[in-house]
């Protein structure tokens, strides 16, 4: 489903995704949880 939107094979897509939650970029905070999973968000961001 990667590839059909973004042009990025799941591979490709998989690793800014390690990357970025490595860095920290996907923390647990207070609030109301995220609706989407970490890659679904970074899906629509690619998409964008």
């Amino acid at each position: 489903m990667v590839e059909l939107f973004s042009g990025l094979n799941a591979r490709q897509f998989a690793k800014p995704v390690r990357r970025l939650r490595r860095t920290g970029a996907d923390p647990a905070l207070k609030g109301r949880p995220w609706g989407l999973a970490f890659e679904d968000r970074m899906l629509l961001v690619v998409v964008y």
